[in-house]
């Protein structure tokens, strides 16, 4: 992996953690703009079905808006998240800190 290597491109390193923590916002901010057209979707196909319908009770607890905005929630926080570790790890490795893992010969 040439982006852990010290004498690696320090600008891609950089910009990987810039760019996911990019997508990650946009990916909160596309669910929670998509939420409210989802609600009242499935509240307009709530209205025409029959309590006799099989999806009656999808469609009841809100269809697939509380499945898009927990899911666009969680991918972006874990973006932000691993966004924050790589550039927390760049500054430690800019800094000259080396890792060794436990039980490797590599250094």
């Amino acid at each position: 992996m040439h982006l852990l290597y010290d004498k690696g491109s320090h600008r891609a390193i950089r910009y990987t953690a810039l760019v996911m923590a990019l997508a990650g916002l946009a990916i909160m901010i596309g669910g929670y703009a998509i939420n409210p057209y989802l609600v009242q979707r499935d509240q307009v196909i709530f209205e025409t079905l029959s309590p006799d319908d099989p999806n009656w009770m999808y469609y009841k607890d809100l269809g697939d808006a509380p499945l898009v905005f927990g899911y666009s929630l969680r991918i972006g926080i874990g973006l932000l998240i691993v966004s924050l570790v790589t550039a927390v790890l760049y500054y430690l490795i800019g800094r000259g800190i080396t890792f060794k893992l436990k039980g490797s010969n590599v250094e």
